[in-house]
């Protein structure tokens, strides 16, 4: 599952998938390869994650829901309101099954999320 190899749809939702450029990324199905690279390359940088963060927190506040109830609806657990706390502040990164289960909960897809973080100003 190395160099640019997606998995079978038959595979693991955990299973890892290797950008182009070697960094670890984890699909929730198969997208092309240019997708994930674009996603991985975006959620792992600094500027990104706090336009992910951004993103997350006002996409929650639009659909007026709490973070108990987006942790509830997204994990079904309220008690992971913590991680998305941890998720809105920027201080960690969302994993792609993770963002997958925000999405369903808040209403938005991956291409949301990715015109969100490259229109983002990253600064020299």
């Amino acid at each position: 599952m190395r160099n640019g190899v997606l998995p079978s749809a038959a595979a693991n939702i955990l299973t890892p998938v290797y950008t182009t450029d070697g960094m670890q990324c984890v699909p929730g199905r198969e997208y092309g390869m240019a997708y994930i690279d674009n996603i991985c390359s975006a959620i792992y940088s600094v500027p990104m994650q706090e336009a992910i963060a951004v993103f997350l927190r006002e996409r929650r506040k639009a659909a007026g829901k709490t973070q108990v109830q987006v942790a509830e609806e997204a994990f079904e657990d309220a008690r992971r309101q913590g991680y998305v706390s941890t998720l809105e502040r920027g201080e960690a990164v969302p994993d792609l099954p993770t963002l997958l289960k925000l999405g369903r909960a808040l209403n938005f897809s991956l291409a949301d999320i990715e015109l969100a973080v490259s229109s983002t100003k990253v600064p020299a």
